[in-house]
């Protein structure tokens, strides 16, 4: 709401009242001359000119309001219009004097174009990625079939033989289906059709069931996992949360190398309640903090390391769902600080 404009403080209202002031004054006057007048008095040309005068000021004043309002819709149509023909997302409503309406108008115009654009522009990404990340599988799934063909065709497969092909063609195709069953939960999330069923719960509660999911696993490691936790109310869908600190947690262990450390902490601040999560691992350069929150986004070029690139982008639409914020920042000496605030 913050590009809302309120009526009070309209410019549009302001012009409106001053114009409207305007105009009584005139018409006060007027009054004035038409009394004295009925009572015998001789014509003021002073008065009769200051009131023509204002008439001509409020006249004018209201051909130029009119000017300008049609210059400034113009504005905005030709740029609409200019998007439409040539599809360049690029383009902006340009601002000159950000005092009016209008103004304040194109001002909320433009950050949508600028949402747009970027979610195009991660279309196109997504639609690279899928196509570079699937094609792997799918070829190894394709040749899997083939050798299995050639085999029973040259010599026959054992039963153990069989079992073991079956297994790991079953393997590429669950693979296949994590893949797809991730986007369509991201695509559900952020279309907000859980919204409806949120209420008010105790993330402290979920906080620890995530911690006894993956205190094992750190501990495989020898990855020393502290926590400080507090009663946190927020309002939201239990099981979203708790994906999202799962993962969180999940790519916390992964980059930790062993014998690091872990520190999760759950506050509840003046600005909300905060969930942050330390670790001791490489850490994300600067220039691929702004990226990793978008599907199939992976820091290595070559993308031949496991996974799909999908947990930070379901986090990020797990928060953004219940309208809170995520941050990255450096942890010295190394590592990485995750701080998400509801």
């Amino acid at each position: 709401m913050k590009n809302r404009i309120y009526l009070l403080k309209s410019s549009s209202t302001k012009l409106a009242f001053f114009f409207s002031t305007l105009l009584f004054v005139a018409l006060l006057l007027l009054c004035f001359e038409i009394y004295a007048i009925s009572h015998g008095e001789m014509v003021r040309p002073i008065f009769t000119k200051f009131i023509l005068g204002l008439v001509i000021f409020i006249c004018a004043g209201l051909f130029f309001v009119s000017f300008y309002v049609t210059k400034r819709i113009n504005a905005i149509t030709d740029t609409a219009d200019r998007i439409i023909s040539t599809r360049d997302l690029t383009q902006r409503i340009p601002i000159d004097n950000p005092w009016d309406d209008l103004s304040k108008l194109a001002k909320a115009l433009n950050m949508m174009l600028d949402e747009i654009e970027q979610l195009v522009a991660s279309v196109r990404q997504v639609s690279d990625n899928v196509a570079h990340d699937l094609r792997t599988p799918l070829t190894r799934l394709r040749n899997h079939i083939e050798a299995m063909r050639n085999d029973t065709a040259n010599t026959p497969l054992s039963r153990a033989e069989q079992q073991e092909e079956f297994n790991t063609l079953i393997t590429e195709c669950d693979a296949l289906l994590a893949t797809f069953n991730a986007l369509l939960r991201i695509a559900n999330i952020e279309s907000g059709r859980r919204h409806a069923i949120f209420h008010t719960i105790d993330l402290m509660p979920v906080i620890h069931d995530v911690i006894e999911l993956y205190e094992p696993l750190a501990n495989e490691k020898n990855i020393q996992l502290t926590f400080r936790t507090e009663p946190a109310p927020v309002i939201g869908d239990k099981d979203m949360l708790f994906q999202a600190a799962a993962n969180l947690l999940d790519n916390a262990i992964k980059h930790t190398p062993e014998g690091g450390e872990i520190t999760l902490t759950l506050t509840r601040e003046k600005t909300g309640t905060q969930l942050k999560i330390t670790d001791t691992g490489p850490g994300i350069p600067d220039e691929h903090k702004a990226h990793v929150f978008r599907r199939f986004y992976r820091i290595e070029a070559c993308r031949n390391k496991p996974g799909a690139g999908l947990g930070l982008s379901l986090v990020g639409a797990i928060v953004k769902l219940h309208q809170g914020a995520i941050s990255l920042s450096d942890h010295q000496p190394t590592g990485l600080v995750v701080t998400v605030t509801f």
